[in-house]
């Protein structure tokens, strides 16, 4: 097991805008499920909707996530932060 700094996303997210949408979905989960409408991750991001679409797609494409239902993702088991118990 590791343990990874819970703040990691939100580390990372500063280094380009469009890790703000991972940062969104991995702060709005419930286990491997990400809930998030792409207006809410736009008025949390700052982002334009054509680009959080426009990520989310290439996300989904590269089968980084996967969309479960309008509003749902499934993250995949790497992506979920691993804390030692």
């Amino acid at each position: 097991t590791m343990w990874v700094n819970e703040h990691f996303w939100d580390m990372i997210s500063c280094l380009d805008e469009r890790l703000k949408v991972l940062d969104y979905l991995m702060n709005h989960r419930a286990g491997q499920y990400a809930i998030g409408t792409i207006k809410g991750i736009t008025e949390n991001t700052g982002l334009s909707v054509g680009r959080v679409q426009k990520f989310l797609k290439a996300l989904e494409e590269k089968n980084i996530i996967q969309r479960k239902g309008n509003g749902v993702y499934i993250l995949p088991k790497a992506m979920l932060p691993i804390t030692e118990r």
